[in-house]
């Protein structure tokens, strides 16, 4: 696959570019977004697309580790910005609360462009830093399953 292929990705996202990024499809390539159930295609990637960049003015990625073997991909990844603008594609108007999530997105190549792209990334963490979602209150009990070898049940 190359960086070539990585940096596009990366770049169309930090230039706020949409062109850019259907660009970087084949004709019949898939982009799926797991945490909304999402297949996009290259005809429809500039609509999620152009939304993430209306709810965040700022939105930005930067790569925490990439990985490629033949025309394979992985990419782990941090995405943050400010909550400026209605997410649409959710109905969530803006809050004005920075975010910053984690995700990973792996793919396959076929010619130099996206051939398959999924992304794995948290919704409910994202919802609750823009407010939309209450923060989880998780203690230590959540870890003290029950399980007959769990040396934690014997304190």
């Amino acid at each position: 696959m190359g960086t070539d292929l990585l940096d596009g990705w990366l770049n169309a996202w930090n230039k706020h570019d949409a062109a850019a990024l259907a660009a970087l499809m084949t004709d019949d390539g898939i982009y799926e977004i797991k945490a909304k159930g999402r297949l996009l295609t290259r005809a429809t990637i500039e609509k999620i697309f152009i939304d993430r960049h209306t709810m965040s003015s700022d939105f930005s990625v930067v790569y925490l580790s990439t990985q490629q073997n033949g025309n394979w991909y992985a990419a782990e990844w941090r995405a943050s910005g400010t909550h400026d603008g209605p997410l649409h594609a959710l109905d969530i108007p803006a809050s004005g609360r920075l975010f910053t999530i984690e995700g990973a997105s792996i793919g396959l190549s076929e010619g130099g462009r996206i051939k398959r792209h999924t992304e794995y990334w948290d919704l409910t963490a994202l919802l609750a830093q823009l407010g939309a979602l209450p923060l989880p209150n998780v203690g230590w009990g959540l870890a003290r399953l029950a399980c007959t070898d769990n040396p934690l049940d014997n304190d």
